[in-house]
């Protein structure tokens, strides 16, 4: 909002040739040509975070597995993007990597997790098997070198007699 309220004021404040550039801001698109980003600062998405789909609530029993599709939006830059599935916290706010397609497993995974994409379709599928109950919490699906830009969140429950039901299932 402050950015915008300074572009409304900058033709009064900035003559005209030393004005940013940011009528491709304003059209809400990316500008054309080759661009040279800040190390380490944001890059602007073509698509906003609720863009990414999947369950927010699974379910599994103890041993068993469960199966969660991630679907992305089908553009080429996301064919290239990191894939990855992440436990939130602790401490609060903090998504560890569980898996990714960088070749990533978390030790604790190992041997029964997999992430499989399949960017022509705009999905990446997690499978975790061999369930506990200490598999139970908060993960994120998502997209980025960053586990906090574009993902979305979802509650996991392992209890008997939950079996592949997925219940509340919302996209």
């Amino acid at each position: 909002m402050l950015l915008f309220l300074l572009m409304a004021h900058l033709p009064a404040v900035v003559p005209a040739h030393r004005r940013p550039r940011l009528r491709w801001l304003q059209a809400g698109s990316l500008p054309a040509g080759p661009h040279h980003w800040a190390k380490g600062a944001p890059r602007p998405f073509s698509s906003p975070a609720s863009a990414l789909k999947g369950p927010r609530l699974v379910s599994g029993e103890p041993g068993g597995a469960v199966t969660i599709q991630c679907w992305y939006p089908r553009l080429a830059i996301n064919s290239h993007q990191r894939k990855y599935w992440c436990r939130l916290g602790p401490p609060a706010g903090v998504c560890r990597t569980v898996v990714s397609t960088n070749r990533y497993t978390h030790l604790r995974y190992r041997g029964r997790v997999a992430l499989a994409d399949f960017p022509q379709r705009g999905l990446f599928v997690v499978r975790l098997s061999r369930l506990s109950p200490e598999d139970e919490g908060r993960y994120r699906c998502g997209l980025g070198s960053s586990n906090n830009a574009l993902f979305f969140s979802m509650n996991l429950t392992v209890s008997p007699g939950q079996g592949r039901r997925l219940a509340g299932q919302v996209w």
